[in-house]
């Protein structure tokens, strides 16, 4: 789980794994419920890549200021989206460095076939 989630979840006293999307990064699980669905050929690969910012500040609006994240700060703390910001900011820093941030990332991709009818 990443800096900004951690601190966000430690503020609002939440797990930060219940912070981001549903866990989509289980192949198995995921391949299962296309193929449940009625999908073939359900296949799932991770995709390396890179998450950039030019600074710790600039990382952590990316990820507070915008998606599921924010919405959880404006719920269980209305008002404190700087301050929270700020915190994310400080951790990335202490983490990364203060300067340009280059960190691994990565996705999964996934791809079936949705049969005719």
């Amino acid at each position: 789980m990443g800096t900004a989630f951690e601190v966000v979840g430690r503020i609002i006293d939440r797990d930060p794994r219940t912070l981001g999307a549903p866990a989509y990064n289980d192949i198995e699980a995921i391949t299962d419920e296309l193929t449940h669905a009625g999908f073939t050929a359900a296949r799932g690969v991770v995709q390396p890549g890179r998450s950039r910012a030019g600074s710790a500040g600039e990382a952590a609006i990316s990820c507070c200021h915008g998606g599921l994240l924010r919405a959880h700060i404006d719920t269980h703390a209305p008002g404190r989206l700087e301050q929270i910001t700020d915190a994310a900011a400080a951790a990335i820093a202490a983490k990364f460095g203060d300067g340009p941030i280059d960190a691994p990332r990565n996705a999964v991709l996934f791809t079936a076939i949705r049969p005719p009818g």
